[in-house]
């Protein structure tokens, strides 16, 4: 069966380092294997999987909030009056000072546009 949506839930596997899983101090961020002899560079079958362009998500689902909503960077209050309330919500951007934050919340909930970053 077809989902109308794009689909959000295919699983990566966690890309862990060479040696990460025997090695606690190396943790699990994923660092590319530069050993001289090292078997995950080599691509050796049996070793944990590497990083590659076919595990990126749906191109279609990549801007989608995990709400189902798109996001807009909002700045000011005519950048929030072009948001759609049916289909997109609003992320206030960062380098908004508290006076004008406050502005877009009240115009926000005037005009029932959801703000994630609230």
């Amino acid at each position: 069966m077809k989902r109308s949506t794009p689909d959000r839930s295919k699983r990566t596997p966690r890309f862990v380092r060479n040696r990460g899983i025997y090695m606690r101090r190396l943790g699990v961020k994923w660092r590319k294997s530069r050993g001289i002899g090292s078997k995950m560079r080599l691509l050796i079958g049996g070793k944990t999987r590497r990083p590659k362009g076919g595990y990126g998500s749906d191109r279609r689902a990549r801007s989608i909030h995990p709400s189902g909503y798109w996001e807009v960077i909002v700045s000011n209050l005519d950048e929030l009056e072009s948001v759609d309330p049916s289909s997109q919500a609003a992320r206030i951007s960062g380098k908004v000072g508290l006076m004008k934050r406050e502005k877009i919340l009240a115009r926000a909930d005037e005009l029932r546009i959801r703000v994630l970053n609230r």
